[in-house]
């Protein structure tokens, strides 16, 4: 018997191909990975803004009191842009402080 015939294992040459080609393949998917992440990113954050709308109109409604949303800050006070959390509470002075 031929001592090549009885040998099993890769080249280095078939392992550097097969490299080359996962790098291709690696190069060309990660940009479109990191796009569906942001847009699940996205979608999470719509979900949890469409819950907490549904949320502070079933209390208003349930309630009939209003029921106020905004984005709240480090120190827990209403902000219009850079909030940390959403935040539904009742406004019953209708100030936009809890």
């Amino acid at each position: 018997m031929n001592r090549f015939t009885l040998s099993r294992g890769f080249t280095i040459v078939e392992l550097m191909i097969t490299l080359a080609i996962a790098a291709i393949l690696l190069a060309v998917a990660v940009p479109s990975f990191t796009g569906f992440v942001q847009k699940c990113a996205v979608s999470q954050k719509t979900l949890q803004v469409h819950n907490a709308l549904e949320l502070a109109r079933g209390l208003a409604l349930s309630q009939r009191q209003v029921w106020t949303e905004c984005t709240v800050d480090a120190s827990n006070s209403c902000v219009s842009s850079a909030g940390l959390r959403l935040l539904v509470f009742r406004d019953d002075n209708d100030n936009n402080d809890f």
